[in-house]
């Protein structure tokens, strides 16, 4: 590793460790608590989704104003003329030219691969900036997998893009051969990041070198947030000193089987962390009970979607569970408020029986980690215990149930119904379980069902103290939760806030 880069994580109390097996890990030099900013970095280059910035990748729906074209070749678009020249200088002029000339014919899927290539190319001749010389050195140190490469050239013509960037004749000064040119997509394939927003919606694709030195764990202590073209790592979990820095390249919610097989098809490798391959007793309940949640959310059989008479009968087996919210927040009342009085409920025979089971199992987001995990892992071990409702084809919590209930819940967030904050408890109490108690999309989703439940509540026959309180505890916590896995990321705290003093006005009128 180079010098710079050793001093880049030096800086933020980081060692990098060459390792036997996954040649190199980033490791914590002092203990990193959860919801801390471990390091941020720039992308070396990006390549955006339409409908967004060319270069900070804001979206056109959160300019504010209409986007501009470059006004030759009439395809890039940018939110103001800073963004326009520095997208300019980041490669956009050997790009515009090519475009110009295909007008609005695309080359398909690999166009993009040619427009990072490029933009790669542009940053690793760049001298003048000290960051970027930290992230160009530690690309080039970074692994490609060739033989996923040579697989992809085959069926897709991936060598079009290294022959078509050759035929440029880019003055930059590095190194254009074809081996180079392949080693360089390689890299930026194998460790590339989807971007997002605050909201985890894909605004494109970036190269961040820094942050691909992180290995992979379908149980990662780190996560990777975004601010425009900066990525940001976020601890979500409590890391010893000495603890290597895991970040994760799958989505914690796929299928053991499905995490391993995108993983080899692009990775090239089997994951066998503690969550996939673990087996001591003593050591999973230490971690929580990640290792069951693939036995809680996979069904014994069938496949990750419901037959349309599967989901007629879910259907029917809902409609009668939505009650009126403010009966559901007074149940909740003593799980959330007081959970020694709340307890654990005694079955899944009801959707509200499943939400104050889990709510009523997990300690609040305060409690120190190792109260959490093994509070999780018990939790856990009785959930795998718990009988599917007679009328449902699966389990509540499973692949095929949470993709039917989840789209209904995501289908009418315009024209919210109380139905729609029961549901949200449901994704909410499936994710606390599923993912790291402080991951992004158990924030964002913390923050979600507060809201409908508020405004479900709003449209309720009264308002109650219980009900109120119960919510300003589920506000509290989407704050606590969001606090630790955004930072100042978004607007969610200012929407919480915001939402606690409508309901504290609320509680004063009932008490005066």
């Amino acid at each position: 590793m180079t010098d710079r880069t050793t001093l880049f994580l030096e800086k933020h109390g980081l060692s990098l460790v060459d390792h036997s097996v996954k040649r190199r890990v980033v490791s914590t030099r002092a203990a990193i608590p959860a919801g801390t900013e471990v390091f941020r970095s720039p992308a070396l280059a990006t390549v955006t989704l339409d409908h967004a910035c060319h270069y900070c990748l804001l979206r056109a729906d959160d300019a504010g104003h209409p986007l501009t074209r470059c006004a030759a070749c009439k395809r890039a678009t940018y939110c103001g003329k800073a963004c326009q020249l520095a997208d300019w200088k980041g490669g956009h002029s050997h790009l515009c030219r090519v475009w110009k000339t295909r007008g609005n014919s695309t080359g398909g899927e690999w166009e993009k691969d040619e427009e990072m290539l490029i933009k790669v190319l542009s940053a690793l001749s760049k001298e003048d900036d000290s960051m970027m010389r930290i992230n160009a050195d530690t690309f080039l140190t970074l692994q490609g997998c060739s033989e996923d490469l040579v697989g992809l050239s085959a069926a897709e013509n991936w060598d079009r893009v290294v022959e078509r960037v050759k035929q440029l004749k880019l003055p930059m000064h590095v190194n254009v051969t074809t081996e180079a040119l392949t080693s360089y997509l390689a890299r930026f394939r194998n460790n590339n990041f989807s971007v997002h927003d605050a909201d985890l919606f894909v605004v494109g694709e970036g190269t961040f070198p820094l942050g691909a030195l992180l290995n992979h764990s379908c149980h990662p202590n780190c996560s990777v947030l975004y601010e425009g073209r900066v990525q940001i790592v976020r601890t979500i979990r409590d890391v010893d000193a000495g603890e290597e820095l895991l970040g994760t390249y799958v989505d914690g919610m796929a299928s053991r089987a499905e995490r391993q097989q995108l993983l080899w098809e692009k990775y090239q490798f089997e994951c066998t962390c503690e969550r996939c391959g673990g087996s001591d007793e003593r050591q999973n309940r230490e971690y929580g009970g990640f290792q069951l949640v693939d036995r809680w959310l996979t069904p014994a059989s069938g496949s990750n979607a419901l037959t349309p008479n599967e989901a007629a009968d879910a259907n029917r087996w809902l409609k009668p569970q939505c009650k009126p919210v403010r009966l559901l927040l007074e149940t909740l009342y003593p799980v959330v408020c007081d959970p020694a009085k709340g307890g654990r409920q005694a079955g899944h025979g009801d959707l509200q029986e499943f939400i104050t089971s889990i709510l009523g199992g997990l300690p609040p987001p305060t409690s120190p980690e190792s109260e959490y995990r093994m509070a999780h892992d018990s939790l856990l071990r009785y959930l795998l215990t718990v009988p599917t409702p007679t009328s449902l084809a699966y389990p509540l919590p499973s692949r095929p149930m949470f993709s039917h209930f989840s789209a209904a819940l995501h289908r009418h967030l315009d024209t919210p119904t109380p139905s729609q904050a029961w549901l949200s408890l449901y994704a909410l109490c499936v994710y606390l379980v599923s993912y790291e108690r402080f991951h992004p999309m158990v924030g964002i989703q913390y923050v979600l069902t507060a809201k409908l439940c508020w405004n479900a509540l709003l449209d309720s026959d009264r308002l109650t103290d219980e009900a109120l309180k119960a919510l300003k505890r589920l506000i509290n916590n989407a704050d606590t939760v969001v606090t630790k896995s955004h930072g100042t990321l978004g607007c969610f705290r200012d929407d919480l806030d915001e939402l606690g003093k409508l309901v504290d006005a609320e509680v004063l009128k009932l008490h005066r």
